[in-house]
């Protein structure tokens, strides 16, 4: 793409040379006036800026675009491979005594893709009848899965995903959803196991908060 785009503007700069040098013998020949010039100038270097423009624009949105679709299957792959890991998420958050090996599971699963350095589950609670949401990280301490609201290890939404958690654990949504901002994205997953539903959070950041390899 960067290769189509770039011969492109190549392209477009030597017919403005082109045209300019034409232009230029027309009027040493008397062929053509100065004033009709700089206007069919003018025109020509609005339309290419125009061009260029769209260049860019369509290039970034195909960029993003593949790199969504790479990410999704990639997401998609590892979720199928490691089913029995998924199903063992499963259970064990609804089982006090198997909860402290979901840490483990996420640590394992971050480390089977190098586009996802940061795997995190996301769950759906209640603290004084008001929904809220809930966050388990790879290095959580495993004792703290054991306390109410494990800890008060919440999960802290903003205008990118709010509103499609709520959907989420509220409404039944089932499908993904993606964002992604300059060089940060993420993608959710929700999970439903029978009455267990959660959502695995794949970053691009690692738990420092470096954007990974």
């Amino acid at each position: 793409m960067v290769i189509v785009i770039c011969g492109a503007f190549l392209n477009i700069s030597l017919n403005i040379g082109i045209i300019a040098d034409s232009k230029v013998n027309e009027i040493r020949n008397g062929l053509t006036d100065k004033s009709t010039f700089n206007k069919s100038f003018l025109y020509s270097v609005v339309l290419t800026l125009i061009v260029i423009g769209g260049f860019l624009f369509l290039g970034d949105f195909l960029t993003r675009k593949n790199e969504k679709n790479k990410l999704i299957a990639e997401c998609e792959e590892t979720l199928s491979r490691y089913d029995k890991s998924i199903m063992d998420i499963s259970v064990a958050l609804t089982d006090t005594a198997l909860i402290g090996e979901i840490p483990d599971i996420l640590k394992f699963l971050g480390e089977q893709k190098k586009e996802f350095p940061s795997i995190i589950l996301i769950t759906s609670d209640f603290y004084k009848e008001q929904l809220t949401y809930l966050k388990i990280t790879p290095y959580m301490e495993k004792s703290d899965l054991k306390k109410d609201l494990f800890n008060f290890s919440f999960y802290s939404c903003d205008k990118n995903d709010c509103e499609y958690l709520k959907e989420v654990f509220e409404n039944g949504e089932s499908d993904y959803f993606f964002w992604s901002e300059q060089n940060n994205y993420k993608l959710y997953f929700p999970i439903t196991k029978g009455e267990t539903k959660y959502l695995l959070l794949f970053s691009k950041f690692d738990r420092y908060g470096k954007i990974g390899s």
